[in-house]
């Protein structure tokens, strides 16, 4: 799942694993980020596609520095298709 974070992080700028998943905040393209992995050779076995809760929201925006930035409204989740990376 590592390596897989990180091939995301190359394109992606808020990538983050979350229990069994990893999270892509900045984008709601899920097509994108499928299209991407399968490239670096990374089998998606299971994407989804959810908006951020407000309380998600208001803590993001609250740990950001003076809060100026927003957090983004929606992020795939997927768990890594390569036992290789866990």
């Amino acid at each position: 799942m590592k390596n897989a974070k990180l091939v995301l992080a190359d394109r992606f700028a808020d990538v983050r694993i979350e229990g069994e998943y990893i999270r892509v905040y900045d984008t709601d393209d899920t097509a994108a980020v499928v299209d991407h992995l399968m490239k670096n050779g990374h089998v998606v076995s299971e994407i989804k596609k959810n908006k951020i809760g407000l309380e998600e929201y208001y803590i993001e925006l609250m740990s950001q520095n003076g809060g100026t930035s927003s957090a983004p409204a929606k992020q795939p989740q997927f768990p890594s298709g390569n036992k290789e990376d866990e």
